[in-house]
């Protein structure tokens, strides 16, 4: 007598002998997409169940054959974003939103308005100035996440710890292009801690350039987005 196990093999043999290359190709695509990965992001991707691939059926010519190919999910860009965040120590920031921040004073109430009214109008500048523990950041890193959401790519920059690399590459004159475009060019940059220095020291001169630099290349370009916060009024 057969076991179920022998009749399930010849019965998926027998389909599958009905089947074109192509239509196989396929189908293995599929279930390669079914499988799912556990987010370590704190972002759940439907698209491509967390493995940050998507397994599509392509013809290669030269082999003459069907083959799974696996294609960059759209989730990668946000990822990469929020590997940044964890980077920079602001891993906890990620699960902050517009519902976790307290709104016990009506300056904090008003702030929070404030800035989901910027997002509701499409705002291109938001700058919040303030003391430590106000909630800026809070605010800043929620409108990004936002942003990142809504499928914008998005940077995360410390002042303070990214000018100094900056200002180290001045006479790396590619190096230094190469990087200050991208920070000049991403939809949607928000600057952390403008113009705070390391040790509480006055900004530079190489500071302030780097700052015109940045701030006079996205106002000349009206389809980028700035968000700045700072502990300057």
């Amino acid at each position: 007598m057969q076991s179920l196990k022998e009749i399930a093999e010849k019965f998926n043999t027998a389909s599958s002998s009905n089947l074109t290359e192509e239509e196989m190709c396929k189908q293995k695509c599929e279930r390669s997409n079914r499988v799912k990965t556990e987010d370590r992001d704190g972002y759940e991707c439907s698209l491509c169940n967390n493995n940050e691939y998507i397994y599509e059926p392509r013809y290669n010519e030269m082999l003459g054959a069907w083959q799974e190919v696996s294609v960059p999910c759209k989730c990668q860009k946000i990822r990469r974003v929020l590997r940044r965040l964890k980077k920079s120590g602001l891993q906890d920031s990620i699960k902050k939103s517009f519902d976790s921040y307290q709104t016990d004073t009506e300056w904090r109430a008003k702030l929070k308005d404030m800035v989901l009214g910027w997002l509701q109008q499409d705002g291109r500048w938001l700058y919040i100035g303030g003391a430590t523990g106000s909630g800026k950041t809070h605010l800043c890193v929620a409108a990004m996440l936002k942003l990142l959401k809504r499928g914008k790519e998005v940077y995360y920059m410390l002042w303070r710890e990214e000018v100094p690399k900056l200002k180290s590459l001045v006479n790396e004159h590619e190096e230094y292009e190469r990087r200050v475009s991208e920070l000049k060019n991403v939809d949607v940059l928000y600057i952390d801690d403008f113009l705070k220095t390391q040790h509480g020291e006055q900004p530079t001169k190489g500071d302030i350039n780097i700052a015109f630099e940045l701030i006079n290349h996205r106002l000349m370009n009206t389809d980028l987005i700035t968000i700045i916060s700072s502990e300057k009024t």
